[in-house]
Order: structure tokens, then C-alpha cells, then sequence
């Protein structure tokens, strides 16, 4: 019980920082649209060998001056339990959020989906969360898109959000992480 009232206390502090709507959208941004990439990234800083993420970076209109948000999916999952294929909009926590003004990066974490698959032995918590600083650092410098953003959030269900707090906690990379109840 007292873990549930944490986290409830928790998850009503983070939506007081940031609120769901980052400004009314303008007009001309009503239009959704995604950007498949790949994003290379090592397991560890002492091993060289290259890996790719795939990511799906979305938004409504123009990038710049948003506040992206990442989504981390837990260990069963890939990138569809955030924007699961659907006719219902109200299934997507990327549709919702993209319309209320927020970017999103949906990804495949390392050895799940259409990311590269290193060795099971290699991919750990510790892993994924080195390669998820990766992604922060891609995204501050603008090697995604194009776009260097400033404002991230990291949102995590389940195991992503172990790796969301452990990337946060051992990296200090100025981000907002958040968790997702399980449905």
C-alpha cells in the first residue's frame, strides 16, 4: 500500500511539472507525422561494436521548441504497446500526446523488435540503459531529424521504466522520467 501511495505521489508531482498540454497547438499543425530511423549506439563504452535502435519520431507540424518525450517499452513489448494499430485514436499514447503538442520517439529497444539483436548475454539493464543516454545525446545534438531538443522526457511502462530511472540515476543527462502503470 505505502508503494502504491509513492508512486501515485509521484506520478501526481511529475504531472504537476509537466502538465499535459505543452501550449495550444497553431492551426497548421494538425497533421501527424512519424520518421522512421535507425540510430547507432554501443552496449558499453568499452565495446566498440556498433548496434542500431529503430526509432519513430513524431509530431504534429514543425519540431522545433518542443519537448520530446521518449517511450520505453517493458521486456514483452515493442513499439506498439505505445501506438498500438488501431482504428481508435484513443488507443495510441502517441496520437494522444503528439495532439497535445508533444514530440514523441517510440523505439525498439536493443534486441526486441526491428532493432538490431546483440547476443542475450549482452543485453542487461545496464545496456539498455547505456544505449537509451545514447539516444538522449542523439536527441540533444541533433543527430535525429535534424533537431536538437532541450526538453526531454523519459516515459517508461514496466522494465522500461527500471531502465528510464537507471539511465536517469547513473547518467544525470537533465531529463524528466516518468512511469506508466501497467493496463
Amino acid at each position: 500500500m505505502k508503494r502504491l501511495i509513492a508512486f501515485l505521489s509521484a506520478l501526481f508531482v511529475f504531472a504537476l511539472i509537466f502538465p499535459l498540454s505543452s501550449g495550444p497547438a497553431a492551426a497548421s499543425d494538425t497533421t501527424s507525422s512519424c520518421t522512421q530511423s535507425l540510430i547507432p549506439v554501443t552496449l558499453s563504452a568499452l565495446d566498440p561494436t556498433v548496434y542500431h535502435v529503430a526509432t519513430w519520431l513524431c509530431s504534429q507540424g514543425h519540431l522545433a521548441g518542443k519537448t520530446v518525450q521518449v517511450l520505453v517499452h517493458g521486456s514483452t513489448y515493442d513499439h506498439t504497446y505505445w501506438d498500438f494499430p488501431s482504428l481508435s485514436p484513443t488507443d495510441s499514447y502517441v496520437k494522444q500526446i503528439t495532439s497535445a503538442g508533444y514530440v514523441t520517439l517510440n523505439l525498439d529497444r536493443i534486441g526486441t523488435g526491428l532493432s538490431d539483436h546483440p547476443p542475450a548475454l549482452h543485453v542487461t539493464l545496464v545496456s539498455n540503459a547505456y544505449v537509451l543516454h545514447q539516444i538522449i545525446q542523439s536527441l540533444r545534438n541533433g543527430s535525429v531529424n535534424g533537431v536538437s531538443f532541450s526538453k526531454i522526457i523519459l516515459v517508461g511502462h514496466s522494465f522500461g521504466s527500471t531502465v528510464v530511472i537507471t539511465e536517469a540515476s547513473q547518467y544525470g543527462d537533465a531529463v524528466s522520467a516518468g512511469a506508466i502503470p501497467s493496463r
